[in-house]
């Protein structure tokens, strides 16, 4: 049994063989240092070791790709924080760029280059 989301159909799909080709850029997958991506052919490729950040490229014309810097993974996360008055929850977007890219900006999360900007616009 499988999930099928396409132009074409939607619903729950048994005893049927898909196509799960990917059709665009997907990544970067982080593993022991090393970024994959898949390319717009939609073949795997891998970086050399990453550093300190990672650019993500998302092919698309209002933000071509953007960098995001790394945290060390020996460093631990804070599991409490302090009460605020906003709070902004997201589920898994699903590769759904655009969507999310959207949702954060109307939100006035980011600014349209990308930028955070959540709490900082009234």
């Amino acid at each position: 049994m499988q999930a099928l989301f396409n132009n074409q159909e939607f619903g729950i799909i048994e005893n049927k063989i898909l196509d799960t080709s990917f059709d665009g850029l997907d990544g970067p997958y982080l593993i022991n240092s090393v970024a994959y991506f898949v390319n717009q052919s939609g073949h795997l490729s891998k970086s050399l070791p990453v550093e300190n950040e990672i650019k993500v490229i998302t092919g698309k014309g209002y933000l071509r790709d953007f960098k995001v810097r790394l945290k060390s993974p020996e460093v631990a996360e804070n599991a409490i924080y302090p009460d605020s008055d906003k709070v902004l929850a997201i589920s898994d977007i699903e590769g759904n760029f655009t969507g999310f890219f959207s949702f954060l900006l109307s939100n006035k999360v980011i600014d349209n280059k990308g930028n955070w900007i959540y709490g900082l616009v009234t």
